[in-house]
């Protein structure tokens, strides 16, 4: 948390990586960014789209923060796509730094390139909190991961 009050006082916590593993209540910080873009856009709230992207550099020019430290379960994440995992691989997989803003439904419009699944991201594997879902580019039809029960969470800890 001292990491956290430190960029906040030097006004640099968006500008660099964070770990939402390290909030309380990271769903409260998704929807203080979600506001912060509402303001910026003159929008509703209700009508953002939270945008992901491995391509970091790709919502620089939005209110965009870039996470780190999510673990994937029931796939990888490789070149910005979800892939299948092998038999033979962990539970879970470190993902890549990804970049997440929220924008208003035409602008989100250009990020979908291809299929895109819908991701539920959890505190914990435990699915007991559900933070937010989150969408990934991914190889084969978008409902595949879904019935495969491929989830992000924050923490590996029960």
């Amino acid at each position: 948390m001292k990491s956290w009050i430190h960029k906040v006082g030097s006004q640099q916590l968006l500008k660099a990586p964070l770990r939402l593993g390290d909030l309380f209540r990271p769903a409260n910080f998704l929807n203080a960014l979600r506001q912060q873009a509402a303001r910026q856009y003159k929008a509703s709230m209700d009508k953002l789209v939270l945008v992901t992207s491995a391509e970091v550099h790709t919502l620089q020019q939005h209110v965009h923060m870039v996470v780190e430290g999510l673990l994937l379960q029931g796939a990888v994440l490789e070149a910005g796509k979800l892939k299948d995992v092998a038999g033979d691989s962990k539970l879970f997989s470190e993902m890549p730094a990804l970049a997440m803003a929220w924008l208003t439904p035409e602008e989100a419009g250009r990020f979908k390139e291809g299929n895109v699944a819908r991701i539920p991201m959890y505190l914990t594997p435990g699915r007991d909190k559900l933070v937010s879902e989150i969408s990934l580019s991914c190889s084969g039809e978008a409902m595949q991961w879904t019935i495969g029960g491929t989830l992000v969470c924050l923490s590996a800890e029960q």
